[in-house]
């Protein structure tokens, strides 16, 4: 699958140097110029708004939305959207609609949430505009805000600006702001202390027109018919938002505290990996690709490169996909997206945005953003989500209980595992007969530094390790001991197929209870028995010469000290074999090598311990896409 991710564009800031701290002020106006759902720029706004004594803030928002908006703010961390139209006939689904969600990442939301706290006056600003054409700027990335100020940031941006179209609805608009500024100014007289906040476009000729001599005249435009508010569905918030809904829920848990400590942005990166992580493990506990410390590590130092090469100061949703798709794996790169998506305030239903539509009350409208904010731009990325219940349904439905067979390089890692512990084995079990002796012609297996630093005499010593008679015929790995039986009800018995695979004898989970693709399934080992040179004996499950084990793993130790046909069994367990069953082989002439289960890496154990388990050699054809 290749999820759709929203990714911003941005520009490099070209270098320039910074003017008059006074560019954002005229007069009793200070200006604060954002971009749309920027948490940096709220945090700014927020800032000034708290560091001085203001006597008004107005906003580049129409007045008719005024009223809706107050409720909106009552309804927050609840995010909704302001959605009006100018025609009467409001439930025509062919008409366009435009919308402004009420995001508590967004500075003018936060402005206006801080000014009912303290008793502002509210001035709503922008002309009403019947046909509005929303055009997203492209960008540096807003959060240089916090560390540059905003006089720097904006005169920094003029360049960039300075491309950006415009048309005679901007015109408009603008002039109407200019005046209702200038009514505000003169309606306070000396007294006054205006915040402005206004999209970054607008306020180069809204100062403009400020500084000439000419009283504007206001030009409020046709109002619309009809403004609703509707809570936003929990799928449509990273549309309509520019911010991860991760990060505003963290936010809002901020701005509760009192005092309000500072908010920064790329700290809460860290946080938002480990909250995956968290998230990731209560899902997928026996998975391979766990996120580990190390790994973290490697996927914000990724991500800090990706986020570099594309010009931007923090990560969006794509490229913190891509760096866990690349550090960790699918999974956990899901379970990363969805976390970031996560804001538990809003509920599952309601307004459903898409990028030029919506679904309100089951129907589809055309509808666009008032307050459109940064250009986006839509990125694949390759991830393969968990199939439903349904089709897991199907799967099994459709498997055929007497066709099996196992997945080919899943077998070469174990027999690779098995031929490496044999032969270390085998060493282990001739230390009893290693013989050290003084140096006189030949270093024979090597020096003996422990022997040589004992000697009196300074001599050196040799070691000799005399090669054990017979070689290991039997390797029995026990992961985990099944005493109810209930644990791992699958139990097989599989022949060799390839000259350096073994005859397995097995206990795993069923396999049926996890599959992940139409004749895949996964399963896990409880314990295993491997006979090399391969043997074609009996179903051990079924041989009644071991029904006197009491558990699996005594049923294949039994079947290996049986079956082996050299000296020596290789037992990997956490518990040794009991004197009974080595009693038992000693009468057979057998010896068992025990080694701990926890001389191995954990790692390369659980790796080992997963195995799929196909629905017939014919699946093998398409098995690798469905298997990780």
């Amino acid at each position: 699958m290749k999820p759709m991710i929203c990714s911003t564009r941005r520009l490099t800031t070209p270098p320039t140097t910074r003017a008059d701290v006074a560019q954002l002020r005229h007069g009793d106006i200070t200006a604060l110029p954002v971009v749309h759902g920027r948490l940096a720029c709220a945090l700014e706004a927020r800032r000034l708004l708290q560091s001085a004594s203001w006597t008004d803030l107005v906003v580049e928002l129409p007045p008719s939305l005024q009223s809706t908006m107050e409720s909106g703010l009552e309804l927050l961390p609840r995010i909704s959207a302001l959605v009006y139209r100018h025609d009467a006939d409001f439930d025509g689904h062919n008409a366009a609609r435009w919308y402004v969600p009420v995001d508590p990442c967004d500075a003018m939301v936060e402005a206006l949430r801080l000014a009912t706290n303290m008793n502002l006056s509210v001035h709503y600003a922008d002309r009403e505009v019947r046909d509005f054409v929303p055009k997203p700027t492209i960008l540096p990335d807003a959060a240089a805000l916090q560390t540059l100020g905003a006089e720097a940031w904006w005169h920094s941006l003029q360049p960039l600006l300075a491309k950006h179209p415009r048309d005679e609805q901007d015109a408009q608009r603008e002039q109407h702001m200019a005046a209702v500024l200038q009514r505000v100014q003169r309606e306070r007289g000396a007294s006054a202390r205006i915040l402005f906040l206004c999209g970054l476009a607008h306020w180069g000729p809204i100062r403009t027109l400020l500084q000439s001599a000419n009283v504007l005249c206001e030009d409020p435009g046709e109002v619309p018919e009809r403004v609703e508010l509707h809570t936003l569905a929990r799928f449509s918030l990273p549309q309509a938002m520019a911010e991860l809904p991760w990060m505003a829920a963290r936010w809002e848990r901020h701005r509760r505290r009192t005092p309000t400590a500072n908010f920064e942005l790329a700290a809460q990166i860290p946080h938002l990996l480990l909250a995956a992580r968290d998230a990731f493990e209560r899902k997928h506990g026996d998975t391979l690709e766990r996120p580990t410390p190390a790994r973290l590590a490697t996927l914000v130092d990724f991500a800090r490169k990706l986020t570099v090469r594309s010009g931007r100061l923090l990560p969006d949703a794509w490229t913190l996909g891509v760096a866990a798709r690349g550090c960790v794996g699918n999974d956990y790169a899901l379970a990363l997206l969805e976390t970031a998506e996560q804001y538990t305030a809003n509920p599952a239903d309601g307004l459903r945005l898409h990028k030029d539509h919506a679904v309100v009350e089951g129907t589809s409208v055309r509808m666009w953003p008032r307050t459109p904010g940064e250009a986006r731009e839509m990125k694949p990325l390759r991830l393969r989500r968990e199939p439903p219940p349904e089709l897991r349904q199907r799967w099994r439905r459709a498997w055929d209980p007497t066709r099996a067979c196992s997945w080919l390089p899943e077998d070469a890692t174990i027999e690779a595992f098995r031929r490496h512990v044999c032969g270390n084995a085998l060493a282990l079990a001739g230390l009893d007969r290693r013989r050290t002796e003084p140096f006189s012609a030949s270093l024979l297996d090597g020096l003996d530094l422990r022997a040589t630093l004992r000697d009196p005499l300074l001599r050196l010593h040799v070691r000799e390790d005399p090669r054990v008679p017979g070689g290991v015929g039997a390797f029995v790995l026990i992961f985990e001991d099944d005493p109810q039986g209930d644990r791992f009800p699958y139990r097989s018995t599989w022949y060799a197929e390839k000259p350096w695979e073994s005859t397995l004898a097995f206990y795993a989970t069923n396999p049926l209870a996890t599959p992940v693709g139409p004749g895949v399934a996964l399963s896990h080992y409880g314990g295993a028995m491997f006979l090399y040179p391969p043997l074609p004996i009996p179903d051990i499950w079924d041989d009644l010469r071991f029904e006197q084990s009491r558990t699996s793993a005594e049923r294949l130790l039994r079947a290996a000290v049986y079956w082996s046909q050299d000296k020596f069994v290789v037992h990997v367990s956490e518990q040794p074999p009991s004197r009974r069953i080595e009693a038992e082989a000693a009468r057979l002439g057998k010896h068992i090598v025990h080694l701990p289960l926890t001389a191995f890496p954990t790692t390369q154990l659980q790796r080992l311990r997963r195995m799929h388990i196909l629905n017939g050699n014919t699946v093998r054809s398409w098995a690798g896409r469905w298997i990780r």
